[in-house]
């Protein structure tokens, strides 16, 4: 992504908006890699920045896929939306750079870094649900995604969010921001590195 967004800063490599659709080949490469045994076709599929607008709120629109989870696209913009000739006509398009960085994702390289990405971070929820099955408290989770949930019945997520982070220094998610059922529990991440001091499993 960095490489590309430096070429966009150069009379050569600028290339202005891409297409309304998305960039042919990161279109092209998602048909190939997601929906080849259903013969889905590449001018099939919208690449959308996955920013909320007023499209976002049409009842017939719906999230096929994002980036974000699979390739830890965090802050960067990146979904796959089937709803191009609604949206085309106001949205200019995901950015040049997110698209490459999609592009980059699918390709057979990327693809086995994003999978081995994901198996590091899966492997760090089965040691956080290990660690918190011996020292007590309930979990749930991690076990489709590096996030795990832990409950603490009687206590209000926000406070137990407060004393986490007072005494430990970790950010954990108060419940509650998901909604009234996550009051008294927290979300916590297997995102993070194993083996340096602060790490992780030092956590």
């Amino acid at each position: 992504m960095a490489e590309h967004a430096r070429a966009l800063s150069t009379v050569e490599g600028y290339r202005g908006y891409g297409a309304e659709q998305g960039n042919k080949a990161l279109r092209k490469a998602i048909a190939e890699t997601f929906y080849k045994d259903v013969q889905v076709k590449d001018a099939e599929i919208f690449i959308s920045d996955g920013s909320q607008c007023d499209i976002a709120r049409l009842q017939v629109a719906i999230e096929i896929s994002s980036f974000s989870k699979f390739a830890g696209f965090t802050g960067v913009r990146l979904v796959i939306n089937d709803f191009n000739r609604v949206v085309c006509t106001c949205f200019n398009g995901a950015s040049n750079i997110a698209q490459a960085g999609g592009l980059a994702c699918l390709s057979s390289e990327g693809f086995m870094a994003v999978h081995s990405m994901v198996k590091y971070y899966m492997e760090n929820a089965k040691l956080l649900l290990d660690t918190l099955a011996f020292i007590g408290p309930k979990a749930y989770g991690g076990e489709n995604a590096p996030y795990v949930w832990v409950h603490f019945p009687g206590s209000k997520s926000w406070d137990l969010f407060d004393e986490i982070l007072d005494k430990t220094n970790i950010i954990t998610v108060p419940g509650s921001g998901f909604g009234p059922r996550g009051e008294e529990f927290l979300r916590i991440s297997a995102f993070g590195h194993r083996n340096y001091p602060g790490s992780f499993k030092e956590a």
